[in-house]
């Protein structure tokens, strides 16, 4: 097996075909077995802006009500072509990720190293956002969003990031906190998140949550309907799906001028950027 390496810089065409491959797979198996999903967050509004990946967009982010995701989890990993694999917490040891991914298994990313201590390549993948149910009172929202911030945090200490920034005190102390957290396994945080984030799910309640983005909970909440029936749009010569109310989910999520391009240094997150990729073949 042969490996090459490709320097991305500003050139992120190879990057984004890689993920329309897996994309292209993950439409295939939702599409043969009636599973509904959306394109959601920065790539349902690159599809309506761009009709296609925003230029410095580096994943493909989308959303299944928590019963399409289940199926989705079922039939992925048989349905997948070669190259790709389906992981979450269950099927994956030390997986950290609170969602679902399908995975590109020979191509991997080095991510900004000069932002991370300890950052290694990872393989490139699409996230996959289960959507739940959220409490139609509002102080059980606020509840339900806090507890969920709880884990998120638990979980970051005993992930432990270390950045190029942070000092010989800073990473004792992470590295403290981390040992500290070593009775709480992985596989014992995400049960607890999925017992919480689920909580609602065998009522009738008014409105869905993506409850992991990195968008706040009361961004994320929003009427079913905004959701609806998923409906077709293009993206990078393809189709996929996107939310019914497009324009009302971008608008809660972005603002009503979601159209208008962001300021240069408001594109790119430091997480978002990929020095090189690393191709098996």
């Amino acid at each position: 097996m042969s490996v090459r390496e490709i320097i991305v810089g500003s050139d992120l065409t190879v990057v984004q075909n890689i993920l329309l491959g897996a994309m292209d797979d993950i439409h295939r198996i939702c599409t043969e077995n009636n599973i509904v999903y959306y394109l959601i967050g920065g790539s349902a509004l690159g599809a309506v802006r761009q009709k296609g990946f925003i230029p410095w967009d580096i994943d493909i982010d989308i959303a299944m009500h928590r019963d399409e995701y289940e199926r989705f989890a079922e039939a992925a990993p048989s349905a997948l072509a070669k190259g790709f694999s389906y992981h979450n917490h269950c099927n994956t040891k030390n997986y950290y990720r609170p969602h679902a991914t399908v995975s590109i298994d020979n191509v991997q990313a080095v991510i900004n190293p000069g932002y991370y201590r300890n950052s290694k390549p990872e393989n490139l993948f699409i996230d996959i956002f289960p959507l739940d149910n959220a409490p139609d009172d509002e102080n059980l929202r606020e509840q339900q969003a806090a507890e969920i911030r709880k884990l998120i945090k638990l979980h970051s200490r005993k992930e432990c990031v270390l950045y190029k920034r942070n000092s010989f005190l800073q990473v004792f102390v992470k590295r403290l906190i981390q040992a500290a957290l070593l009775p709480y396994t992985l596989e014992r945080l995400e049960k607890k998140r999925d017992t919480i984030m689920t909580r609602y799910d065998k009522e009738e309640t008014e409105c869905w949550c993506s409850m992991v983005s990195h968008y706040p909970y009361t961004k994320q909440c929003m009427p079913k309907s905004v959701y609806g029936k998923p409906v077709l749009m293009e993206f990078a010569g393809r189709e996929y799906f996107v939310p019914e109310q497009t324009a009302d989910y971008l608008t809660r999520i972005f603002g009503k001028n979601y159209m208008q391009l962001p300021p240069e240094d408001k594109r790119v997150r430091p997480d978002d950027l990929i020095e090189k990729i690393i191709i098996a073949e």
